[in-house]
């Protein structure tokens, strides 16, 4: 009898720091994950995607933030840069019959969506997100990418754009080097771009001059308090330094 009740409590206890020692492991290996996904060059793309995704979520209202204003209209758009984006477009149309745009961490899509419904075929749409777009909200956007702009297969792509719109998300994240290898990548050469490039603080100046430096003007639209409750952002207006 008592062998058979050492051997039942031995079982018991075993069974019980096997649930503790497996609850310990499940608690700690995400964390665990994640910062073995933060070595190599492969943690590079990983912190930006989360850092990207994050900002998205902020400034589009979406995910964890579905409950918040939804943001990301054209009214939104122009209000943030201080642009009229109906006018940018209709001026392209009128210059060469078609404007293509690339909205750059596009949030729910809706600024792209009230461009083609707007203007239909004289403008061709594409969007791009660090999280995927439901296709019921894809269907003013004629391509829709999912990933890093400024790495992976759509920096591969050959299009240029006429108008390059970030409105917060993945350019927030960029340093400077990668915001540079994009515009000369998928900026048309008579294309201009409206930047969202995040708190810049006092380095603000410095980094203009050196976008100036690379091949491109660039010039401060305005600041406004950000999304992200982390200070003002600077949005700038990109084009390049050869554009007529």
């Amino acid at each position: 009898y008592c062998h058979g009740f050492l051997s039942a409590l031995y079982s018991g206890v075993l069974a019980f720091f096997n649930i503790i020692s497996h609850s310990i492991f499940m608690a700690i290996f995400p964390k665990l994950r994640r910062r073995l996904s933060n070595l190599g060059s492969r943690g590079v793309d990983s912190r930006m995607i989360r850092t990207a995704r994050k900002l998205e979520q902020q400034s589009h209202a979406t995910g964890n933030y579905a409950s918040a204003h939804l943001g990301g209209t054209l009214s939104d758009y122009n209000r943030s840069f201080g642009v009229d984006f109906r006018k940018v477009v209709q001026k392209f149309v009128e210059k060469k019959g078609t404007c293509s745009v690339l909205d750059v961490s596009t949030g729910r899509g809706f600024f792209l969506n009230v461009l083609k419904r707007e203007f239909g075929a004289s403008v061709s749409t594409t969007g791009t997100s660090v999280t995927r777009l439901p296709k019921e909200l894809q269907n003013g956007i004629d391509a829709f990418f999912v990933g890093l702009t400024s790495n992976g297969r759509f920096l591969k792509t050959e299009k240029k754009y006429d108008l390059v719109v970030c409105r917060s998300g993945e350019t927030q994240a960029m340093s400077l080097q990668q915001l540079t290898d994009f515009l000369a990548r998928k900026l048309g050469q008579e294309g201009k771009a409206f930047v969202d490039v995040g708190n810049l603080g006092p380095n603000e100046l410095r980094f203009v001059r050196e976008l100036n430096r690379r091949s491109f003007r660039a010039r401060i639209l305005k600041q406004h308090l950000g999304f992200e409750k982390h200070g003002k952002v600077t949005m700038l207006e990109i084009t390049h330094s050869s554009r007529k």
